[in-house]
């Protein structure tokens, strides 16, 4: 799927297949965020993204949101769009310029092995008048989202 593309019905699925005498996983998944917690400037129609290490559960409207500066939920759905990789998509597509967003993921976002996300992870950024557009619109390919190969996106 293309950011920007014209809205069309996808399905995005991903599996896990145990190997038998594999090392048997007990970390929660690992994750990251764009923008990054803390960015002063983000595009205006910025599309808010969380990736993950391995595929998961339990992300969805609940608990992936976007707050305003006074706390205000901001209307949004949140839907995967690649492999180990969550859009929250604000109702209103262009956020205020100058005012500051926060997007917060919540506790108990799970892998196939049910291991599960323990603390909240809030980031803020601050929406912007565009200037020429020199940013990194794509996400990555497969499970890259993840600090551990990713470490410009975000904390773990």
């Amino acid at each position: 799927m293309v950011e920007g593309a014209p809205p069309v019905p996808a399905a995005v699925r991903s599996s896990v297949i145990p190997i038998e005498g594999a090392v048997p996983d007990r970390e929660p998944p690992r994750f990251g965020v764009y923008p990054l917690p803390g960015a002063a400037r983000a595009y205006k129609d910025v599309v808010v993204k969380a990736f993950f290490s391995e595929p998961v559960t339990g992300v969805g409207g609940s608990s992936f949101t976007l707050t305003d500066a006074s706390g205000q939920t901001v209307p949004a759905s949140v839907d995967p769009i690649g492999d180990g990789a969550w859009g929250l998509f604000p109702s209103q597509i262009l956020l205020t310029p100058g005012a500051t967003y926060t997007a917060h993921l919540a506790p108990g976002i799970c892998d196939a092995a049910a291991n599960c996300t323990e603390r909240a992870r809030p980031g803020a950024s601050r929406s912007r008048r565009p200037r020429r557009r020199r940013g990194r619109h794509q996400h990555p390919e497969g499970f890259l989202g993840a600090p551990a190969s990713r470490p410009d996106i975000g904390p773990t």
